[in-house]
C-alpha cells in the first residue's frame, strides 16, 4: 500500500495522491508493468531477508492513467523500516526519464531505417550487376567474334582499331561492375574469402595483367620486383589482385604520358607484409591528401550514405580496394605530395603473412623494414 507521497508528486506523475493511494497505487502502473512491479517488490523482500546492508532495486516502467498519458519513470526502491516483523516500508524515488526513453527510440529506428537502406540499396545494387553483365558479355563476345575474323575479314584497318578499343572498354566496364557486386555482397555479409597460400609475385603478376593495357595506351612502364619476395601470404588471390589491380590503375592514370610506376611488396617491422604502389605523378595538395583518407577511414561501408556520396573522396577503385583489403583485415594507406607523386599501400596483418627466409635473414629484413 502506497502510505505517503511527496509534495511534487502529482506534478511528477500527473496523478493526485488520493487517486492512487492505498492499494490503488499499484493500477496506477502501465498493465504490461504491473507485474515487474510485484516482481522488484518481491526481489527487495528477499534482499532484505537475506540480511544486505544497503539494500536496492532499480527498474523502468511507466506510470500514470488512461486519462492523462502513461510516462517512463525510473524507479529506485530503498528500504525505509518496519511496518512489523515480516512487513517492510520501502521508499520509491522516481525519475522521469521520458526524453531519454524517446531519444534512445529515436536512435535505434534511425538505426534500424538506415541499416535497411543500406541493405536495400546493396541488394539493388548486386541485382542490377547481374542484369548488365549479361548484355555486357554478349557484347564483349560479339565484338570479339569480328575481331578475329571469324566470318571473314573486317575491311578498313581503322575498324580493327575500334573493335579493340570497344573490346577493352566493355573489359573495363565488366570489371567495375564486378567491383560494384563483391562490395554489395560485403555490405550484406555475403562476401566468402578463398583463403590459400599465396606468394607474393603471384598476387603482383595477376594485377599486372589486369592493367597492362591501360600501361600500354599511357605509355606507362610498371616496374616489379626484381628478386622473389620471401614471404608467403593467405588470402584470396583475386580479391587482393583486384585491390593492387586497382591501386595500379590510379597510378598509371595520374602518370606522366611515359612515366613510370612501381609496384613492390616486402616484410613490416611487425611481422605483416606490404605492397607499395609508387608513381611520380603530379601528386596531391594537403586538402585532397586529406579528404582521401578520411573516405578511407570511414566506419560505413561505400554505399551506406547517400547515393550521390558513394565512394565520396575515392572514386570506385579506390573504395572497392578499402573494403577487399578489410577483408582480409588489412589496410590501404596512402602518402602523397604535390609535384612528388603518390606512394598508396596494401598493408597485411601478420596473421596473414608467413616468412620463408631463415631466422638470420628475417632478422636482417626485420631491421631493413625498420630503417624504412
Amino acid at each position: 500500500n502506497a502510505l505517503y507521497f511527496s509534495p511534487n508528486w502529482e506534478n511528477l506523475a500527473g496523478v493526485e495522491p488520493r487517486q492512487c493511494g492505498g492499494e490503488r497505487f499499484e493500477l496506477f502502473f502501465h498493465p504490461q508493468h504491473r507485474p515487474l512491479y510485484r516482481r522488484k517488490l518481491d526481489e527487495m523482500a528477499a534482499l532484505k531477508a537475506k540480511g544486505e546492508d544497503k539494500p536496492e532495486v532499480v527498474f523502468r516502467a511507466q506510470y500514470g492513467s488512461t486519462h492523462r498519458g502513461y510516462r517512463w519513470y525510473e524507479c529506485r526502491l530503498l528500504p525505509k523500516g518496519y511496518q512489523t516483523e515480516k512487513r517492510y516500508t520501502y521508499a520509491m524515488l522516481m525519475r522521469d526519464i521520458t526524453p531519454e526513453i524517446e531519444a534512445e527510440r529515436a536512435t535505434h529506428t534511425a538505426r534500424i531505417e538506415a541499416e535497411l537502406a543500406q541493405q536495400g540499396r546493396a541488394e539493388f545494387l548486386g541485382h542490377m550487376s547481374h542484369e548488365l553483365r549479361t548484355p555486357l558479355n554478349a557484347m564483349l563476345g560479339f565484338s570479339e567474334m569480328i575481331e578475329r575474323g571469324v566470318h571473314g575479314p573486317i575491311g578498313h584497318p581503322v575498324y580493327q582499331e575500334y573493335l579493340e578499343n570497344i573490346r577493352e572498354s566493355g573489359h573495363m566496364l565488366l570489371e567495375r561492375i564486378n567491383d560494384m557486386l563483391e562490395v554489395a555482397e560485403i555490405e550484406l555479409g555475403q562476401a566468402i574469402i578463398r583463403d590459400e597460400q599465396l606468394r607474393p609475385e603471384a598476387v603482383i603478376g595477376l594485377a599486372r595483367k589486369l592493367t597492362k593495357h591501360q600501361a600500354f595506351c599511357h605509355h606507362v612502364t610498371v616496374h616489379l620486383p626484381s628478386a622473389p619476395v620471401q614471404l608467403v601470404i593467405r588470402g584470396d588471390q583475386a580479391k587482393l589482385s583486384r585491390v593492387l589491380a586497382n591501386l595500379l590503375s590510379n597510378a598509371i592514370r595520374f602518370s606522366r604520358y611515359g612515366g613510370d610506376v612501381w609496384l613492390d611488396c616486402r616484410p613490416t617491422a611487425d611481422g605483416g607484409a606490404v605492397f607499395m604502389v609508387r608513381d611520380k605523378g603530379e601528386g596531391m595538395t594537403s586538402a585532397q591528401l586529406r579528404t582521401i583518407r578520411q573516405g578511407l577511414d570511414r566506419q560505413l561501408g561505400i554505399f551506406a550514405g547517400s547515393p550521390e556520396a558513394v565512394g565520396i573522396g575515392l572514386g570506385l577503385g579506390l573504395a572497392v580496394a578499402r573494403e577487399f583489403s578489410l577483408l582480409h583485415e588489412g589496410k590501404i594507406t596512402i602518402e602523397s605530395a604535390r609535384g612528388e607523386g603518390t606512394i598508396v599501400g596494401l598493408r597485411l596483418p601478420p596473421a596473414r603473412v608467413k616468412s620463408m627466409a631463415t631466422p638470420a635473414a628475417r632478422r636482417r629484413v626485420a631491421l631493413l623494414a625498420a630503417s624504412v
